[in-house]
């Protein structure tokens, strides 16, 4: 092969990959069987977190988890009117870019958790009867329905709505929420707000520690 040859394939090769890496293809091409693959919190994309290419499309969590580049432009922020001494929730936006989906959260309801609601045995979360029948699906005495909630990173919780029948009162909780206390750290005095997203009407729940 001479030096003509030579620098024809080279240029070939050069233009070949720079068109796979502009695609975000690179690693999938030449990384596939090599460590350091992760999926996204949200969307489950798979990154190729062991690599200087890939540096730059990933949001890397304290917690160890990663959120791609995309699902980070579309996450709803929680913005708080902290007017007149008084801190709530408002209206979510997402503000990365007006061609992209906007995703709005109405506040329904908060709870400051009671020493009841943080005992990790039950690990139920007692609802006011009025915030109960607003927000919650219909339900009968001493059934569980299942839901499936969110937390404000984006990740699915399954728990049950509960009515229960005491006498003549009915009391409604949100079951198991072990694995949801363990991982907030919930405790006696901290803050659960509900949202609802306007998207979809999903239900967004967020907790806020407590300030000593």
């Amino acid at each position: 092969m001479d030096l003509v040859e030579l620098f024809t394939k080279l240029d070939c090769d050069l233009n070949l990959y720079s068109s796979i890496y502009k695609a975000g293809q690179f690693c999938e091409m030449f990384h596939s069987d090599e460590d350091g693959w992760r999926d996204c919190a949200l969307c489950k994309q798979l990154i190729h977190c062991g690599c200087i290419v890939s540096l730059s499309d990933y949001i890397l969590h304290d917690s160890g988890g990663i959120t791609c580049n995309g699902c980070s432009d579309t996450t709803c922020l929680l913005a708080r009117d902290c007017s007149n001494g008084e801190s709530h929730s408002t209206d979510v936006t997402n503000l990365a870019s007006d061609t992209k989906p906007k995703f709005v959260l109405t506040p329904l309801f908060e709870k400051i958790v009671t020493a009841s609601d943080a005992w990790l045995k039950t690990s139920r979360l007692r609802i006011p009867k009025e915030y109960a029948l607003a927000h919650f699906p219909a339900i009968s005495d001493h059934q569980t329905i299942p839901l499936n909630i969110l937390d404000t990173y984006g990740k699915g919780w399954d728990v049950g709505f509960r009515c229960s029948l005491y006498g003549k009162k009915r009391t409604y909780f949100m079951t198991g929420l072990k694995m949801f206390y363990l991982s907030k750290k919930l405790q006696t005095g901290d803050t659960v707000a509900f949202y609802q997203r306007e998207t979809d009407g999903k239900m967004i729940m967020e907790l806020r520690k407590h300030s000593a």
